[in-house]
């Protein structure tokens, strides 16, 4: 084994226990309802198609979108919201094979700044919803305004 592929491992085993504690931050989010992350193993294939879509405020009311579901929809707390949709969307849970990502936008001109970021999940016990988070760069729960996008 050359000196180049030895430092190579090296420079990895550093990074992967760098992150570590990252992983052991991330364990500790929940969803407001005592429920955690945890990780998937095995999950369906995802084809990439979008099928559902939401536009959504900084109060969780929806703007527009495809399947959005209003009624479904809401803020939960600061930087925290539940997305609904309708169908086709009705199972949009990771496990059933569904992905989703989300756009921080200001859904009109201008730009938000704070280093806002948002993270997904499957909402508890409403499968036909997605949870999302929202942060500035301190990690302090934050309102704004996204596009939330579906694919299966």
């Amino acid at each position: 084994m050359s000196n180049l592929h030895k430092i190579g491992i090296g420079a990895f085993l550093i990074l992967c226990l760098a992150l570590m504690p990252m992983v052991a931050a991330a364990e500790d989010l929940n969803q407001g309802d005592g429920t955690s992350l945890t990780d998937a193993v095995g999950l369906p294939a995802n084809l990439g198609q979008v099928v559902c879509t939401a536009d959504v405020n900084s109060d969780g009311t929806i703007a527009g979108g495809l399947h959005a579901a209003k009624a479904k929809s809401l803020r939960v707390g600061p930087g925290e919201y539940q997305v609904g949709f309708n169908k086709p969307c009705l199972d949009i849970r990771a496990a059933n094979g569904y992905a989703r990502w989300l756009q921080v936008d200001t859904l009109s001109i201008g730009t938000i700044s704070g280093g806002v970021s948002c993270t997904t999940a499957d909402r508890y016990n409403v499968p036909s919803a997605v949870w999302v988070s929202c942060t500035d760069s301190t990690g302090t729960l934050v309102d704004t305004s996204f596009f939330l996008f579906i694919a299966h």
